[in-house]
């Protein structure tokens, strides 16, 4: 008997993982589950699999767990084809144990949302149950799953999440009463809940992962004795992938949340430089971002497996996906994750699985692929050597009620001026110092010079 739970292969994006388990199947006669991440994978998958595959998910099934269970019951076909979200609603465990089963890049099992409410009653009677204390600062809770009161039902969908999960952690204050009544406390309105899954109900099961760099995945740290690695038969390289790569960053100062909300015009510089200087690209931002903003091709952050793209020789990634404070606290907790690990798994392996929607994923190519990334600890991250495009950034607050910020106050003659600053009319620096030298240039305040030298310089900050 062997004292691991699962299985792992781990290779490098493009390698071929899933062909290679297209190609295991097809030549087996035994059960398969495949598990993959997005209803457009899943498609693809089952499209390759042929008349021996079947997808249940909502783009087929008007009710995707009660049709999944009765496929599980009775079989008709010996592929099965199921997203995350579905498999992890399957409790009853036993229903799975005549397949092999394949998690697809699937290497996130937990969830954290913070909902601002008031229904504080709601949650604590009617929502959640059994609740318990972890420390001082955390309560510990099981969801109501099944309702009589369609009202109450209605309101449980705001926590549709929890039938993927089987732990939930809740900060206790927002539960807080005043003395000792059963009156809330109203400052605390927010929420703050992580749920996760039991990887240990799957035990006995033939569970393999299959993902990029499976030992910096959050699942695996969380638990590296549960898992061991098998080796499989994938593509290599013709040429290292460090030697197709040209990374290029805008700024020393991290991305983040934060500075993209209290620094608006920072983030614009970047935007600016990038809309001047480059083209024929696919590029990506957060979600909570106008995806227009740019005039590349627009591909979300979270992409994996996407194949489509790999014509494009030049990527932007101005998206961040650091947790928040509390977040990381809670993951600290219960499963002694640091901040630094969750950075790693969630923003640093999507911007690699980004750039390897590119022409990166040809592995059969030796062609140089151009990636501009926000800042420095993301440029580190693929290259030793990133290069820095100066553009001045800094956090300087701008958007709080408190900032010290003063935007430009222009002359409608230099707005027009400004308009007029571009590559085609001042190609070199002695050009635009003979347009600087003019009379209504040459009349302004320093700080007007220098906000239209920096635009200038802006649009021939472009990598050699």
């Amino acid at each position: 008997m062997h004292d691991y739970l699962f299985k792992f292969i781990t290779s490098d994006c493009g390698s071929g993982k899933t062909y290679s388990l297209i190609q295991q199947i097809q030549k087996s006669t035994e059960k398969y589950m495949i598990v993959q991440g997005t209803l457009k994978l899943c498609e693809q998958t089952t499209n390759e699999l042929g008349n021996i595959a079947r997808s249940i998910t909502s783009n087929n099934s008007a009710n995707v767990y009660e049709e999944l269970v009765a496929f599980l019951f009775n079989n008709t076909h010996r592929v099965l084809v199921i997203t995350d979200v579905s498999f992890l609603q399957i409790k009853d465990v036993t229903l799975l144990s005549k397949w092999k089963i394949y998690l697809d890049d699937i290497v996130n099992f937990h969830h954290f949302a913070s909902p601002n409410t008031t229904q504080k009653s709601l949650i604590e009677h009617d929502l959640f149950h059994s609740f318990e204390c972890v420390g001082d600062m955390h309560v510990t809770a099981k969801p109501v799953i099944e309702f009589d009161d369609v009202v109450l039902e209605s309101a449980s969908k705001a926590f549709s999440f929890v039938r993927q999960y089987d732990y939930f952690l809740f900060n206790a204050r927002f539960f807080e009463k005043v003395g000792g009544t059963n009156q809330y406390k109203k400052e605390r309105d927010q929420l703050q809940v992580m749920s996760w899954v039991n990887l240990k109900r799957f035990a006995g099961l033939d569970i393999t992962f299959m993902a990029n760099d499976f030992e910096n995945t959050l699942v695996y740290l969380s638990s590296p004795e549960s898992f061991r690695s098998v080796n499989a038969n994938l593509r290599i390289r013709s040429k290292p992938l460090e030697e197709r790569m040209r990374v290029f960053y805008f700024s020393d100062v991290s991305l983040t949340k934060s500075l993209r909300k209290n620094s608006p015009e920072q983030f614009e510089k970047v935007l600016t430089w990038v809309n001047a200087n480059l083209s024929n690209y696919i590029f990506t931002i957060n979600g909570d971002q106008d995806n227009t903003v740019l005039n590349g091709q627009y591909v979300p952050p979270k992409s994996r497996g996407v194949n489509q793209y790999s014509k494009y020789k030049t990527v932007v990634w101005l998206a961040s996906m650091k947790p928040s404070n509390i977040e990381a606290k809670q993951c600290r907790l219960m499963f002694g994750l640091t901040y630094e690990n969750l950075v790693q798994s969630r923003e640093r392996e999507e911007l690699y699985q980004f750039i390897q929607r590119s022409n990166l994923r040809d592995y059969e190519s030796d062609e140089i692929v151009d990636i501009y990334v926000f800042d420095k600890e993301q440029a580190l991250s693929l290259s030793a050597n990133p290069v820095l495009i100066d553009l001045g950034i800094e956090s300087t607050n701008s958007a709080k009620d408190e900032s010290t910020f003063i935007p430009m106050a222009l002359s409608s003659a230099e707005n027009s001026a400004y308009s007029r600053i571009t590559n085609e009319r001042y190609p070199n620096k002695q050009s635009f110092d003979k347009f600087m030298n003019k009379t209504g240039q040459a009349a302004m305040s320093e700080d007007k010079k220098k906000h239209f030298e920096r635009k200038w310089l802006s649009l021939h900050c472009s990598p050699k």
